[in-house]
């Protein structure tokens, strides 16, 4: 993997700093996750938030969190069918689509400590039902 494919790796492995990783994660135009096991998907939110697109199984955590369009089939050949017919033929790396990437991008904010809390504190302010 990382040495039949170095010229097109811009980093493997941890990186130095928070600030050293979320630029390395705006640089994205995708990210795939091809998790068995997952709770929450923090790592593909925090792509996604960046502005990547997210690329997840149908399965596990991700179709609460992502709609169909994001999501390919949990089978065998599942994620390479669903890359072959979404990167162009021609070598050239493109976004997968740029419209749906900032679509995830809405999504992966709903999930963003300021958020969380706001939503957390209207919830709290609410009167109980009798």
């Amino acid at each position: 993997g990382l040495k039949r494919h170095r010229g097109r790796i811009l980093h493997a492995g941890f990186a130095e700093s928070r600030e050293e990783y979320r630029k390395l994660l705006q640089q994205m135009d995708y990210c795939v996750s091809s998790a068995r096991h997952e709770f929450f998907g923090l790592a593909l939110l925090e792509a996604a938030s960046a502005g990547a697109q997210p690329v997840a199984p149908d399965r596990l955590v991700y179709p609460e969190l992502y709609p169909k369009p994001y999501l390919y089939p949990d089978t065998k050949s599942g994620l390479f069918d669903y890359l072959a017919l979404r990167l162009p033929q021609n070598g050239k790396q493109e976004r997968l689509n740029p419209v749906a990437s900032s679509s995830a991008q809405a999504t992966a904010q709903r999930y963003n400590l300021p958020q969380m809390c706001a939503d957390l504190d209207r919830e709290l302010e609410r009167p109980f039902d009798s």
